[in-house]
């Protein structure tokens, strides 16, 4: 098992409560993990909880695009994760069970951009706002931007194998200033030929004054 040492300037500020930007929201994408939802379980199971996300040896990673807003100005991310039995438990003072959510940014293997959260049972579903301030020193931000989408996956770090949990959704609510998007030729030729029949109106309602 892999253990993951989790800067606590990074955990803290992706733990902060969502719905703190003042931006409005462009684009929200919603998965839903459970056996009639609009997410594959990727060959897992699932029933109406979620799919089941064990620590088998096979990472479970899912992807979140918003190609769809290209050009928009992206000031922030809310994010959120709704699970159960993800722990943790302890005895004494070892950890048996930890899940761990990596938001991973450009580096397929290093973990210089990525952002880390811990799953608890008591505090679901974990949520946070991501945004250039969050977490300094790390690319995430502008990395997600750049590619205009990011991927997540889960690891165990606790000391008893074999754990498991339910994931039931994912949820990503982009904001900012949507694109601008320019009038196509025949709006303008539109355009143009409104104007002029504006301009012959008051050309003859000048002579009729006159």
């Amino acid at each position: 098992m892999k253990q993951i040492l989790v800067p606590l300037a990074v955990m803290a500020a992706f733990i902060l409560p969502a719905g703190e930007a003042g931006a409005a929201v462009i684009g929200t994408y919603d998965f839903d993990y459970s056996d009639t939802g609009n997410r594959s379980g990727q060959g897992r199971d699932q029933n109406a909880n979620g799919v089941l996300i064990s620590d088998d040896g096979s990472t479970f990673r899912d992807s979140f695009s918003f190609g769809d807003l290209s050009g928009a100005i992206i000031e922030s991310f809310d994010l959120s994760f709704t699970f159960s039995g993800a722990g943790p438990t302890s005895f004494t003072i070892f950890t048996l069970e930890e899940w761990t959510v990596t938001l991973e940014g450009s580096d397929p293997t290093g973990t210089s951009d990525d952002l880390f959260g811990t799953l608890v049972d008591a505090t679901a579903p974990l949520a946070g706002t991501i945004d250039a301030t969050t977490a300094p020193g790390s690319s995430f931000f502008d990395d997600a931007l750049a590619n205009l989408g990011f991927d997540f996956s889960f690891e165990q770090d606790g000391l008893l194998p074999g754990n498991s949990f339910r994931l039931a959704g994912a949820s990503l609510s982009v904001n900012g200033t949507a694109a601008v998007v320019p009038l196509p030729a025949p709006g303008f030729l539109l355009l143009a030929a409104l104007g002029g029949l504006a301009m012959l109106r008051r050309r003859k309602t000048a002579d009729v004054v006159a």
